[in-house]
């Protein structure tokens, strides 16, 4: 119950207004409900088979649970990348483990949802403008649709800002306390992906690292919509244009 209520919370309105207005009839599905679904289903899929395969034999988290208690267990906490319940201690899981959790909180769940993080359809534009890039397209496409330019420059100052800020919030948690990398960083992006998860350092900040993790929050909430919503309204077309030069890039 715990796991479906977080699953729904975090893809998103839109997503649910698709799947209740045209619940048998996924090819009507708009592009956003398509790409929420299929991301939010693939970072399940790959979270659930790192925490089975680096905390199967751990006697701290699930080692000690049967194989059908190990799947579950690894399944509900690849859930909670969005929230802050958990079934283990992250501070006795693998620094693996730990990693992939760090990640995953940073893409958080769908676009107008009560999850944070950059958004799984932030992260589905920028794999998709790579892809057309390698393949030497001129346009990103999914599911037969074209995505426009100006979404794709939305992602990347989105992903850039929240990534500049999550690195200087680890950064100043490092500062803050004798903590480890892992720790920091782990606190720092549970932090802007208001999702509450620790590996135990919390109550071990002091008034700064406090600070700082508010900081980070009030980010998290805030800063990826604003950002968005600021792109969008800044969206306008110049009368000129300057001469095209290109850089060396790589």
């Amino acid at each position: 119950m715990v796991a479906g209520a977080v699953l729904i919370g975090s893809i998103g309105f839109p997503v649910l207004m698709d799947l209740r207005t045209l619940p048998r009839r996924p090819r009507r599905w708009s592009l956003h409900t398509k790409l929420t679904l299929s991301v939010t289903a693939a970072i399940l899929v790959v979270s659930t088979v790192v925490v089975l395969s680096f905390e199967w034999t751990n006697p701290d988290t699930i080692g000690g649970l049967d194989t059908r208690g190990k799947v579950l267990a690894s399944a509900f906490n690849s859930t909670m990348r969005t929230a802050g319940f958990s079934s283990i201690d992250f501070g006795d899981t693998n620094e693996t483990t730990q990693l992939a959790t760090i990640v995953s909180m940073f893409i958080g769940g769908g676009s107008v949802s009560a999850a944070g993080g950059i958004k799984v359809t932030t992260l589905a534009l920028l794999v998709l403008a790579a892809r057309a890039e390698y393949r030497g397209d001129d346009d990103s496409s999914a599911f037969g649709r074209r995505i426009p330019y100006g979404a794709i420059r939305q992602s990347i100052a989105i992903a850039l800002t929240s990534s500049i800020t999550l690195l200087g919030g680890t950064m100043l948690l490092l500062a803050s306390g004798p903590f480890e990398l892992t720790e920091a960083a782990f606190e720092a992006t549970s932090a802007v992906g208001i999702v509450g998860l620790s590996t135990g350092i919390t109550d071990e900040l002091n008034t700064f690292g406090q600070l700082v993790v508010i900081g980070l929050m009030v980010f998290g909430r805030l800063g990826p919509l604003t950002v968005g919503t600021a792109l969008i309204l800044r969206e306008r077309e110049r009368l000129y244009r300057f001469p095209e030069e290109r850089p060396f890039v790589g």
